[in-house]
Order: C-alpha cells, then sequence, then structure tokens
C-alpha cells in the first residue's frame, strides 16, 4: 500500500485525524512545503516478530565491558 503524503502546510490536520488516516494506509508522511517532516508507521500491521537467540554467537562482548575507564580515556589522552 502507498503511504499517504501529507504537505502540512496546505492541510493542517490534528493527531485524532492522522490515527484515522493511519487505519487506512500503512505510513503516512509529513512534509511542509518541499521539506519532510516525518513519517507515522502502524505499530500494529505488517512488521516482523522478534525471534529470541536468532543471532547467538555472532557477537562477542569484551570481559573488561563494564570495567571503570581510566581518567586518560576521559582527557582524551589514551
Amino acid at each position: 500500500m502507498e503511504p499517504k503524503i501529507i504537505d502540512i502546510k496546505e492541510e493542517p490536520t490534528d493527531v485524532e485525524a492522522l490515527l484515522v488516516l493511519l487505519g487506512e494506509h500503512q505510513q503516512i508522511i509529513l512534509k511542509a512545503g518541499d521539506n519532510w517532516v516525518a513519517r507515522i508507521e502502524s505499530l500494529s500491521q505488517g512488521g516482523q516478530k522478534r525471534v529470541p537467540g536468532l543471532h547467538a554467537g555472532t557477537y562477542k562482548i569484551s570481559d573488561d565491558f563494564d570495567a571503570e575507564l581510566s581518567d586518560a580515556f576521559w582527557l582524551g589522552d589514551a
């Protein structure tokens, strides 16, 4: 489904009206003249479900990840 594009300079609208439009479209794009301002997407439509452990083993966290950083680091001498 194509996103609904609304120019807020030509067609000012309130939040409730945007939510009604969001029910009809999966995405609303707001622009002010030639400038894109915001994109509003529905959370209940589409999307992918999260899968726990999907990327298990693809990254490694260092053993000293939560160790205190030295003063030299904060002073830019590190």
